[in-house]
């Protein structure tokens, strides 16, 4: 064994590591970056002024930079110290956002690395297009379509409103842009609070899709909308398989994708509810836009966070870590143990609809 493989060896992790599982270690472990980065926010050398940063605009600055979500209720740049933007760049960095590099630009990090690396592979064997595996080809095919369709709907909703004082050129560019970085990167070139209600709407709707698996981008994954579009077209088209590319998927997955999507939609009713008691003077789309933005970990917002009540930036702390840990990892991390049934429930169909 090489002087490597020796010194590696040597190194071991403390038993309980090994029993957390890597579902329950990635919640675990992202649950101890935000804590240590609470604190070290909390701690006078991390602020501007003399005073301590109360508890919770700290947890609610290190839980948007470890779910690389963005959205803030204190202005970086003025109210923290070099060293507390230091921390917030740390708390990035190891939340995920060091691998952005491998990406090409910001639709790039939305695809997934799985499909850029395949792609890169493709090219260079020179490879026919028919090898491309069903999630490469998935996300490809879907990330085109709703750039398209993010774009006209963009330009369609806000052509005479927030882009109005435009050129055509400049109007076609930023509705692209708005209909690319709700699904990835979450910058903004326009102020979303001006915004037309079904603008938000459709950004909300962007947002809650996301972008490709293995990626830097949130929602659900555009690779889950497919598999439940391919599941509901062979519903109604009477198959028993549902099949995309001539490729035929299992029953289980199309059972994931149905759990994750539900899942996710579950945490953002429960949160739009949950801020519509507690800060009722914003409207539903405001409301709606902040918790898909957090969940999706997106960034946009209309300009409500930092007027948002205690009660309502604890529960964007909560949606912003679910977002980020994901709905079925958290599932698996919460669950004891997976059980084995050794016997079958007779089956009995019920009337659907």
């Amino acid at each position: 064994m090489s002087r490597a493989g020796v010194c590696f060896s040597l190194v071991k992790l403390p038993p309980f590591v090994g029993r957390l599982g890597p579902a329950r270690l990635t919640a675990v472990g992202f649950l101890v970056l935000i804590f240590l980065g609470t604190v070290l926010l909390m701690m006078p050398f991390s602020t501007a002024g003399p005073q301590w940063t109360p508890f919770l605009p700290a947890l609610f600055t290190a839980t948007s930079a470890v779910s690389l979500t963005g959205l803030v209720v204190e202005d970086t740049g003025t109210y923290w110290t070099p060293v507390g933007q230091a921390i917030i760049l740390a708390l990035i960095q190891l939340g995920g956002l060091g691998i952005i590099p491998l990406a090409a630009a910001l639709i790039g990090g939305g695809l997934g690395f799985p499909v850029w690396a395949e792609l890169l592979r493709l090219l260079r064997k020179r490879a026919h297009v028919h090898r491309i595996s069903i999630t490469a080809r998935m996300t490809l095919v879907s990330t085109v379509f709703l750039l398209v369709a993010g774009m006209v709907f963009t330009a369609q909703a806000e052509w005479n409103g927030v882009l109005r004082e435009m050129g055509v050129g400049q109007k076609l560019l930023n509705a692209f842009f708005m209909g690319a970085s709700p699904r990835t990167a979450g910058f903004n070139a326009i102020d979303y609070a001006d915004a037309h209600p079904i603008t938000l709407m459709g950004t909300d709707i962007l947002m809650f899709i996301g972008g490709g698996s293995a990626g830097t981008a949130g929602g659900v994954k555009v690779t889950t909308a497919c598999v439940l579009l391919a599941a509901m077209a062979s519903e109604f088209l009477g198959r028993e398989r549902t099949s995309i590319g001539h490729r035929t998927l299992p029953y289980s997955l199309t059972r994931q994708a149905l759990a994750l999507a539900f899942a996710g939609v579950a945490v953002v009713t429960a949160g739009v509810a949950a801020l519509r008691v507690f800060d009722t003077e914003f409207t539903g789309d405001q409301v709606s836009f902040e918790v898909m933005s957090a969940f999706a970990t997106v960034g946009l917002s209309t300009g409500i966070t930092a007027n948002l009540s205690a009660p309502s930036q604890i529960i964007l702390c909560l949606i912003m870590y679910l977002g980020r840990v994901g709905p079925t990892t958290l599932v698996a991390a919460l669950a004891a143990r997976a059980i084995t049934r050794r016997f079958e429930y007779p089956e009995e169909r019920p009337f659907i609809g």
